[in-house]
């Protein structure tokens, strides 16, 4: 069970509207074009939506409204991206059901535009060994994590 003044603070935060756009296409299309500029160099997206899915998605008024979102390689969404788990042998399953943490997400607002990489089934603490290759911390480039 969350903290209730963890929970009573993100909702303070959430409904300070520190963070705020105009529309959630022109925030998810921000959050796109960051992720299209940085993530060759990074590689932390598994996978993301595109600005075709973007013009088509209606988001819920509630406390995040409007906010980008981005989700494991490993909890089930139906964006039309695998829930590969960073794993081939889950490469090309397709979730028929999102996880209950994105119906909460999307039900309070929020934008799921990708999935993040991770570890090979979540088994790691480095993020090096994953099908889409190792994820690059941005805050240190060039150390060596290994």
């Amino acid at each position: 069970m969350l903290n209730s003044s963890w929970h009573t603070s993100c909702k303070a935060y959430a409904g300070s509207r520190q963070y705020r756009s105009t529309s959630a296409p022109v925030t998810a299309i921000s959050a796109l074009e960051t992720i299209a500029k940085r993530n060759p160099a990074l590689n932390a997206f598994a996978s993301h939506i595109t600005l075709a899915e973007i013009g088509s998605s209606e988001t819920s008024d509630g406390p995040l409204k409007e906010w980008p979102i981005a989700v494991k390689a490993n909890i089930t969404t139906t964006l039309p991206s695998a829930t590969s788990c960073a794993s081939r042998a889950l490469d090309t399953c397709i979730s028929p059901y999102q996880a209950t943490i994105v119906d909460s997400l999307e039900g309070a607002g929020a934008v799921v535009v990708g999935k993040t990489n991770m570890d090979e089934f979540g088994m790691g603490s480095k993020n090096m060994f994953s099908i889409y290759g190792a994820a690059i911390n941005p805050h240190t480039p060039s150390s060596d994590v290994r």
